[in-house]
């Protein structure tokens, strides 16, 4: 009896003990879980924290009224900075609008002379139907493939420029953008002011240059049109021609007539214009490679080139050999990739033969396995 009276209380000490233990795992279970809630909200408030802070700081400088801010820059003579962002849901944005954006670094050396004009595509936040639709319709206008964007207008309404994420710091960036306002505002005073077929060939050719980096298609043609008239070497007849090229097949008959020009003032090369010329078809011809046909046809300018002034071109000849072996690496016929590229070692400078050889011994690698 003793001992059966043992295994009993034996037996309920376990059961005990096991309720215990199972009351302690469930008093730990919901422990856990109300500290993961406490850090689960505490996490999301604190997002909503920056968040807000961050939207606080964007109202600071910028608006989200496209048409109050044009109103606005006519009516003072300021240009306006448009920012096509999404917010809440792409990373560049995000580091752009945190880093540089919403940075008085940024903004205050700018705000005199320009206003900011915010265009948001979030993903999370609604807004309302008629802001949708506006930044939808700009998105369009301006032609805004990706996000972050930004476009600067003239007082007037004209596009300046149109550029995106740039590694600068908010101060570095501000400057940016003042050199770029700067440059618009001396290009447009001198178009306005100045019969551009006084100035001088360089100055010319220095603004157009200018016009074209910033985008400014408006002004870059008029630049053109006037130097069309007073250069008597290439340099805008080249620029006409590579014009021509983006819509036009090389063996259409304005582009030959327009080759014919240029050919016809450095007959010799002496300028390097044939060097120039066979260099934009070969991008055109790469860029744009026939369906039928020669599959190496977008070659060929250069091939011409070496033919005829290769010899006489030590400075562009390795270079142009180089280009061709890399065209054909990536058609993959190795043996003329390896062939040029020999070519390309023998004529280039001691500076870039160690370089060029690397690329020779990889090509000799790759046709092993061929």
């Amino acid at each position: 009896m003793y001992k059966i009276r043992s295994v009993f209380i034996f037996s309920v000490s376990i059961l005990l003990a096991s309720a215990y233990a199972q009351e302690e795992d469930i008093r730990t279970d919901h422990s856990t879980i109300e500290r993961q809630k406490k850090l689960f909200s505490s996490s999301i408030i604190e997002s909503l924290k920056e968040a807000h802070h961050l939207k606080t700081k964007r109202q600071l400088y910028w608006t989200d009224q496209f048409h109050k801010a044009v109103k606005i820059g006519k009516e003072r003579h300021k240009y306006l900075l448009l920012a096509f962002v999404g917010s809440d849901w792409c990373p560049w944005s995000q580091k752009l609008e945190n880093e540089v954006l919403t940075h008085a670094k940024f903004a205050k050396p700018l705000k005199d002379d320009l206003l900011f004009v915010w265009v948001d595509f979030p993903e999370n936040e609604r807004l309302p139907e008629e802001r949708k639709e506006i930044n939808s319709s700009l998105k369009e206008k301006y032609n805004v493939k990706e996000l972050p964007t930004l476009i600067l207008l003239d007082d007037a309404g004209e596009q300046v420029c149109k550029f995106g994420y740039m590694a600068l710091e908010a101060e570095g960036f501000a400057k940016h953008i003042q050199t770029l306002v700067q440059d618009y505002k001396e290009m447009k005073e001198l178009s306005e002011t100045t019969d551009l077929k006084t100035v001088a060939q360089d100055a010319l050719q220095s603004f157009y240059t200018k016009a074209k980096n910033l985008g400014c298609g408006k002004l870059q043609e008029e630049f053109m049109q006037a130097g069309l008239q007073i250069d008597n070497g290439t340099f805008f007849l080249l620029e006409r021609y590579s014009n021509l090229l983006e819509t036009l097949k090389i063996r259409d008959p304005a582009v030959q007539e327009l080759r014919k020009s240029i050919v016809s003032r450095d007959p010799k090369n002496l300028n390097g214009t044939h060097f120039k010329l066979a260099m934009l078809e070969f991008n055109r011809l790469s860029n744009h490679p026939k369906k039928r046909g020669n599959p190496h046809a977008a070659i060929e300018p250069l091939m011409a080139y070496v033919k005829e002034f290769g010899k006489k071109d030590e400075e562009n000849l390795w270079k142009v050999e180089m280009m061709i072996a890399q065209y054909f690496f990536s058609k993959g016929v190795m043996t003329k990739a390896l062939q040029h590229a020999t070519a390309s070692y023998d004529s280039a400078p001691d500076s870039a033969k160690e370089e060029i050889a690397q690329s020779i011994d990889y090509l000799k690698s790759q046709k092993l396995f061929q």
